[in-house]
């Protein structure tokens, strides 16, 4: 397989006891106050739009996930609060956001994602609130047509958090699912969508550095579908534009795609930076990759420069093609010139030739050996992409709502959900195995014949329960056309195969 972009994954006498007693003190101070354990970013009071760095009275992670969907192609909260609070007493309120948060939920199906290092004071929390005021779903109808809907609608979600969620000195991480199917309800038939009162489940952990499930948390209520209860803490993957690097300290601010939150991630001497360094990352369009460190932190391992911001990111799944060169990709995310919050859910219009380059945003996944493959030959409706351009989105052409030229198409990540068959265990940890698609999986509607997608287990991934035929299964992983897709007559089955990062079981 080769690739046409490299990437490095790839986001310190009594005189002389006094003087060495005010050291001492100095060095706390120093690593408490500006980039210790747990630094978060506070809004600059004076007004100038700049941040400056605080330190929160106890490490806390906020991280957001979804469960799995089939036939929403994008789902889009407007929040507005997320709090946790304590019934007995009305003092005792952590706001998690500060600021209202749009939040896209399909990229995170089966998986989290951090949000928000909040300041949060030692406390017990029993009631976990969200208040929403609209989503924007996107979604396939009885025809197979991408649909888009915006709903509005007041929304409050009080969750019951038993056992309570404690904040005390050692860091932890909250980790909220969001029941993407009980709080949206699509109507295919009749193109109705109702936003009903958020449905979630939250689980605390301690925060862990090493790879895999984290220990076993605390559960607000049983998983609905095929949420794993546990957050490995790792960042798969944070695009945004750098706001802000102190590198002093080892911090830099990512402001975060279109959700308008802003996270502060410490960099070191092992932070791998691509086509950039601390001197130069300040204002750049940036992925990075890393994880949630032990004290407290969100650690940068890998930081990679798009491009400047006159340039723009998006992701996104593939919904077919409007003609040739022109692929349609259903907005989930972006950053840069002329990328809004208003673009997501929407179609953009994706225009590739023969100078577009094509890429897999690979992780730790091994490949070696598999028939799969990615580029201009091999991509049909139903993959998640991510799309680079140098220059500004411009506007679209028919139903698209606006439209960029890519020097570069990678595949992301995606979930699919069914059932196994034909389970064939390997050497080393791997398998293979047929995983029969749900009747209303975007991937069948959107390739007519398409019922199962074959799966490659590989040592690498992370599984969380023994598999065997006849389970019903989430699969998170990259999604590969096999049919040499340009060849292939209209109409004609096309085949596709998962090299599953992750799989859970419903």
């Amino acid at each position: 397989m080769s690739f046409n972009k490299n990437h490095h994954h790839i986001f310190c006498n009594v005189s002389r006891t006094f003087l060495a007693v005010a050291c001492l003190m100095g060095l706390l101070l120093l690593s408490t106050g500006c980039g210790g354990a747990g630094a978060s970013l506070a809004k600059n009071p004076g007004g100038g739009g700049g941040v400056v760095f605080s330190s929160p009275l106890t490490p806390f992670q906020v991280w957001v996930g979804a469960e799995p969907t089939d036939r929403i192609l994008s789902c889009r909260l407007e929040v507005t609060s997320l709090k946790l609070k304590n019934s007995q007493d009305l003092n005792a309120t952590a706001d998690l956001l500060g600021t209202p948060s749009d939040m896209e939920l399909t990229r995170v199906e089966a998986t989290f994602s951090p949000v928000a290092v909040p300041e949060v004071p030692p406390s017990s929390f029993d009631q976990l609130e969200m208040v929403v005021t609209g989503a924007r779903v996107t979604y396939l109808d009885a025809n197979g047509v991408v649909q888009e809907k915006d709903v509005v609608s007041d929304q409050t979600s009080l969750l019951r958090l038993n056992p309570v969620v404690t904040v005390g000195d050692n860091p932890t991480m909250l980790s909220i699912a969001v029941d993407v199917n009980q709080t949206v309800q699509v109507d295919p038939v009749n193109n109705l969508v109702t936003l009903n009162t958020p449905v979630l489940s939250a689980t605390q952990t301690d925060i862990t550095s090493a790879p895999g499930p984290s220990p076993s948390g605390i559960h607000a209520r049983p998983k609905t579908q095929a949420m794993s209860a546990s957050n490995s803490g790792q960042v798969e993957r944070l695009v945004g534009q750098v706001v802000q690097v102190d590198g002093d300290f080892g911090q830099l601010s990512l402001q975060l795609g279109q959700s308008g939150s802003v996270l502060v991630l410490s960099f070191d001497g092992n932070t791998m930076f691509d086509n950039a360094s601390p001197d130069t990352v300040n204002g750049m369009l940036v992925e990075v990759e890393g994880r949630a460190r032990t004290d407290g932190t969100l650690y940068a391992s890998a930081v990679e420069t798009l491009f400047p911001d006159t340039g723009v990111e998006a992701e996104g799944m593939l919904a077919g093609t409007n003609a040739p060169g022109l692929l349609n990709m259903v907005a989930e995310d972006g950053t840069g010139a002329s990328m809004t919050s208003a673009l997501v859910g929407t179609t953009l219009g994706v225009v590739v030739d023969d100078s577009t380059g094509y890429g897999i945003h690979l992780g730790n996944e091994d490949m070696g050996g598999l028939p799969v493959l990615f580029d201009a030959g091999h991509i049909a409706a139903g993959q998640r992409i991510e799309i680079d351009s140098d220059s500004a989105l411009q506007p679209g052409k028919g139903n698209n709502s606006m439209q960029a030229q890519p020097y570069m198409v990678e595949l992301l990540r995606q979930t699919l959900q069914g059932t196994v068959q034909n389970y064939q265990p390997g050497e080393s940890g791997a398998a293979e195995f047929d995983l029969v698609l749900t009747p209303s999986s975007y991937l069948g509607i959107m390739n007519a014949g398409t019922g199962t997608v074959h799966v490659y287990q590989r040592y690498t991934t992370q599984a969380t329960i023994g598999i065997q035929d006849g389970m019903n299964l989430s699969v998170r992983g990259f999604l590969f056309c096999t049919d040499e897709t340009d060849n292939v007559p209209p109409g004609t089955t096309l085949h596709f195969a998962m090299v599953a990062s992750s799989i859970t079981g419903n």
